[in-house]
């Protein structure tokens, strides 16, 4: 994605590059960059067959757009350890922050399913998604990571790991079985995740930089508000139809036009969308 996703700060996660993940939107390529702060760290430098690491400065990695980032696979308890979290306990109310395989018939596990992610519009939420390496019993790689301001949604496929770190711990991911029962909302449309025709409808919308989100975007290592349309959740490069960033925070706010369809999905990542009169 071409969603310029932050890397995460020290008290979230340990030391990542998250960039963006195949020009795509909220989801940003996460290398695995090491725990120390050394001038150059160790990412893989590859396209999706895989090729050869090499050393990047801080300031390559503060500057590059994400291509060819990729990472190594990791067991299910190393990815625990890489993200500093607890295997996920589900509660009475959804999951928390934690770790979680995703599986079929499991009564108290993340099972199969479509789930909505609530967040804040202050600070910036993220989950990762590994699915199993080929040809790696026991070992996932990287399907997507995602930031976000307000709230996402995403599918959970069984054989997935799910990695949540919410913004507080009281934010949940919970079972979602009718998408429609998200609203309804009103317009100014603040950050989430939006199908078009069910959340709000198909047109043209002005955004603009959301003021809730401002000190969390500064936070998240200067990360850009944008939109982006997605024809589905799949959150890779096919799947994205369109992003549009707006300038850095210090050059003010601006305005610019989005216009979506019937059943695509639009997210707002630190910005309102406010319908265009026609």
């Amino acid at each position: 994605m071409s969603h310029p996703r932050p890397s995460f700060s020290d008290r979230s996660l340990p030391k990542l590059l998250a960039a963006t993940l195949l020009a795509g939107t909220l989801a940003f390529a996460v290398g695995c960059a090491g725990s120390g702060n050394t001038e150059e760290n160790a990412l893989p430098d590859a396209n999706i067959n895989g090729g050869a690491e090499r050393s990047y400065t801080d300031e390559e990695l503060a500057n590059h757009d994400g291509s060819g980032y990729f990472p190594t696979s990791f067991t299910f308890e190393e990815l625990l350890e890489e993200y500093e979290v607890s295997p996920g306990v589900p509660g009475e109310e959804g999951f928390g922050a934690g770790g979680y395989l995703v599986q079929d018939g499991t009564e108290d596990g993340l099972a199969p399913g479509l789930y909505y992610l609530s967040g804040s519009q202050e600070a910036m939420s993220t989950f990762l998604v590994y699915q199993p390496a080929a040809e790696e019993e026991g070992k996932y790689g990287l399907k997507y990571p995602i930031g976000y301001f307000g709230f996402s949604v995403a599918q959970f496929e069984a054989g997935d790991v799910v990695i949540y770190k919410p913004a507080s711990e009281d934010l949940l991911m919970t079972p979602l079985s009718d998408p429609a029962s998200l609203g309804p909302f009103t317009a100014p449309y603040l950050s989430g995740i939006y199908q078009v025709g069910t959340d709000i409808p198909a047109g043209t919308y002005a955004i603009t930089q959301e003021d809730q989100s401002t000190e969390g975007l500064i936070e998240a290592h200067g990360s850009l508000p944008g939109a982006y349309v997605w024809a589905d959740l799949a959150y890779n490069s096919a799947s994205k139809l369109s992003s549009t960033e707006l300038p850095p925070l210090a050059e003010g706010s601006v305005t610019e036009e989005v216009t979506v369809e019937e059943g695509q999905y639009l997210e707002l990542f630190g910005c309102t969308a406010t319908p265009v009169e026609v």
